[in-house]
């Protein structure tokens, strides 16, 4: 059984007493949306991606943001996903809307070309394992199929694995498990997210053989990432603003039970007074082993909100850090601070306490 249990107490989490806005920095033009953000292990710095395809690297200096790095994509043809090896704590892999698979220093400008996934498909996301030995990349569907490629980063010409029947549409999301560097999981838009194991590969009939379970929604898959205890859960939140939990390790039947599903988390919060427009993400905060929810309204006020079993409670608003839609976050147990990025190239720091 996995560790985490969701707490069924009305006492607000530890975690969520009070958020301090500690800086708001303005990464590119307005015309710009922060698309993604990761930090590194050596946090506090972390790398975002822009919709004008450059990746970013800031440090958190005191009270601020500083640009240490700007990264351009080669060939002018722009990132369209980055993934940062946190074992490896300054290489950061990316791909481009062309199929090259680039890696580099966060310190330094310049990307060096990894491999090229076949021109018959067109990437969407990628991710890497933490110490940066394997990369994954799903492509959009194109039919009869929506490949899911995987590379070897140490003999990374040929793919060690194609996967070409986990997904019947868009694979918008992939993510490795923090803990050990064989397992991640892929989410698309037919609603499925898929665990796969490569330590399953060398014995496997079929590189299909690698997947170990399924958890199936009514709707397409916006963001799913691993949290618990040694990763032993999943989350997967919807394009239309469902959140799902599941287990994640291997079982008897691929295709995973529900641990829990809120239909509409909006619903729930409007019901609080708390105005919610859209769900960005899930947050898993290892120090208190709690998971929240990042929700938000079109005029940049953000909140979060604890998910416990059968019960979404908002604990802690994010004030005056943004002016528009949210798009992105990202989470450092470690030094708990929370990233969030936005539509107008506005990235903001907040102190979690």
């Amino acid at each position: 059984e996995a560790a985490f249990v969701p707490s069924t107490s009305s006492t607000s989490p530890t975690m969520a007493a009070e958020s301090t806005l500690l800086h708001s920095h303005v990464a590119s033009s307005p015309e710009d949306y922060v698309l993604q953000l990761q930090w590194h292990q050596s946090a506090p710095s972390l790398t975002t991606l822009l919709s004008n395809g450059v990746a970013k690297t800031l440090t958190c200096a005191p009270a601020e943001l500083l640009e240490t790095q700007s990264s351009q994509p080669l060939q002018s043809a722009p990132f369209v996903d980055l993934a940062v090896a946190l074992e490896s704590n300054n290489t950061v892999f990316a791909c481009q809307n062309d199929g090259i698979v680039l890696h580099f220093d966060a310190r330094e400008p310049t990307a060096t070309s990894l491999t090229t996934i076949p021109s018959d498909h067109a990437p969407l996301s990628l991710g890497c394992a933490q110490d940066g030995s394997f990369v994954v990349v799903g492509c959009e569907q194109r039919k009869p199929d929506a490949p899911v490629y995987v590379y070897d980063t140490r003999q990374a010409n040929e793919p060690i694995a194609t996967l070409k029947d986990s997904h019947q549409d868009d694979v918008v999301t992939v993510n490795f498990s923090h803990s050990g560097s064989t397992r991640f999981l892929t989410g698309s838009t037919d609603g499925c997210v898929n665990v796969h194991d490569l330590s399953l590969l060398e014995a496997a009939d079929l590189p299909e053989d690698v997947l170990v379970l399924t958890a199936k929604t009514s709707s397409s898959i916006h963001n799913t990432n691993y949290f618990g205890s040694a990763d032993s859960l999943l989350y997967g939140v919807t394009h239309d603003g469902s959140l799902g939990l599941w287990h994640a390790l291997p079982a008897e039947d691929v295709e995973q039970e529900l641990i829990l599903w809120v239909d509409s988390p909006k619903t729930v919060l409007d019901g609080f007074g708390v105005p919610t427009d859209y769900i960005v993400d899930a947050i898993f905060n290892t120090s208190s082993d709690q998971l929240y929810l990042l929700a938000g309204d079109h005029t940049g006020l953000a909140h979060l909100s604890h998910v416990s079993m059968g019960e979404l409670t908002p604990v802690c608003p994010l004030l005056n850090g943004h002016a528009t839609t949210v798009r992105c976050c990202s989470f450092s147990s470690e030094h708990q601070l929370l990233a969030t990025g936005d539509e107008a190239a506005t990235i903001s720091l907040w102190q979690i306490k």
